[in-house]
């Protein structure tokens, strides 16, 4: 990549490549268009420099219902924030309270993103509430085994974010800042007063962190983000000497059917 856009002048460089100039010599770029070029070059020129897209048509898709889960989940970790709750005090009851809250507050936006004029839409809110409470039933769980608790959502990275990202220097003299989006990261206080971080990305689906992937630059999200909270460490907690890395996480926001030859009980 870095030397692919060397090799042209900096503006169809940008052009080209989907790069924003951040001023002084500063390019610009967010992980997906790292892992778009990793994986095709032409369909990456195709998107980002010739900038194609598909016709408009509206159906309730992954990306579509991925949006409503992303804003109830980060709602839900302010809530408790503001309310000062702890997570592992989040029984079922309490879960079902702030979700059905939560889901109201945003009853606008779902209009928008899925049209509850039918008993097929309706159907579909049903759906997204009973695996948002299954997602958080999880997470309330996790909080129960251990000591991560979230110190932010949605935390923005890049030039101008309250997260700084570290710059990559372009054999050609620029160098590059990447941007983007964290949808959560956790800390977790050791015994010596360490700290530990973590970042999770909520998906709408299973999904696996293959280290093949990785190396070959197909699935830089979670290890970029991680690196970038490594490195704007003091902006989050400040003051902080020794801060390790800990694990990153893809969290799965669905409530998977299970294939079984007979009625399960509750605890089955």
């Amino acid at each position: 990549y870095r030397n692919r856009v060397d090799d042209l002048e900096p503006a169809v460089a940008r052009k080209l490549y989907g790069l924003d100039s951040a001023g002084g010599g500063v390019l610009a770029a967010s992980v997906t268009l790292l892992e778009s070029f990793a994986s095709c070059p032409f369909q990456h020129f195709a998107a980002y420099g010739l900038r194609l897209r598909e016709r408009e048509i509206y159906r309730v898709d992954a990306p579509r219902l991925g949006r409503v889960y992303h804003a109830a989940l980060s709602l839900l970790v302010r809530r408790v924030g503001e309310r000062g709750l702890d997570w592992d005090e989040l029984d079922g009851q309490r879960v079902r309270g702030l979700l059905d809250e939560i889901l109201a507050e945003l009853a606008p936006r779902l209009e928008d993103e899925i049209p509850t004029g039918t008993a097929y839409h309706r159907y579909l809110l049903g759906i997204i509430g009973r695996t948002l409470r299954v997602t958080v039933d999880n997470l309330a769980e996790q909080a129960r085994r251990g000591s991560f608790r979230p110190l932010g959502v949605e935390v923005d990275f890049g030039p101008g974010a309250r997260l700084p990202s570290p710059a990559l220097r372009l054999p050609g003299g620029e160098r590059l800042v990447l941007r983007g989006r964290i949808d959560r990261i956790d800390a977790a206080r050791a015994g010596d007063g360490r700290w530990l971080v973590r970042v999770i990305d909520y998906k709408s689906g299973p999904r696996d962190l293959a280290l093949d992937k990785v190396y070959h630059g197909l699935s830089l999200q979670l290890a970029v983000y991680l690196l970038v909270v490594m490195s704007g460490a003091g902006a989050l907690l400040p003051g902080t000497a020794a801060v390790e890395p800990a694990a990153l996480l893809y969290v799965p926001v669905h409530d998977p059917y299970l294939d079984a030859r007979r009625p399960l009980d509750a605890e089955e």
